[in-house]
């Protein structure tokens, strides 16, 4: 279900697995503040990938549209 999108990024591709954190940001929508009780706001790296995940979604407009 959350296979990135093969001209997104392949299997071998070192990004492939941050792909897959995308199709789950654009399905279930973006990491809310409450996300803070699980990732310490000092935890800069993780926080820099979900913003940079999210982000990434809306300049390519991949966001799912839950009916």
């Amino acid at each position: 279900m959350f296979d990135p999108d093969p001209r997104d990024a392949k299997f071998e591709d070192d990004t492939y697995l941050v792909h897959i954190l995308i199709r789950q940001l654009a399905h279930f929508g973006p990491v809310p503040e409450s996300h803070a009780d699980f990732v310490s706001m000092e935890d800069t790296e993780t926080w820099v990938i979900l913003a940079t995940a999210n982000e990434w979604i809306k300049d390519n407009k991949k966001r799912d549209h839950l009916s």
